[in-house]
């Protein structure tokens, strides 16, 4: 994966990431992760260590644009 994005902020360059289509789940580097979470407003479970974010109580119009750049495809 060749970058991240949440708005117009960058929070990751060049890095090996999971994304399973089939699922919610995306795996990448602790740091990262870290930082679309808190984009995000994501919340820890230490229980299950997965991020969650709350679709459920927020407005889709009120998440930031999410851009994963792979190869030279957006």
């Amino acid at each position: 994966m060749n970058s991240v994005s949440v708005g117009s902020t960058s929070i990751s360059s060049s890095t090996y990431a999971i994304a399973d289509r089939g699922t919610a789940l995306i795996v990448g580097p602790t740091a990262q992760v870290e930082s679309l979470n808190g984009a995000l407003d994501g919340t820890y479970d230490s229980n299950s260590q997965l991020y969650t974010v709350d679709c459920h109580t927020r407005s889709l119009s009120s998440f930031p644009n999410v851009t994963f750049t792979i190869g030279d495809t957006v």
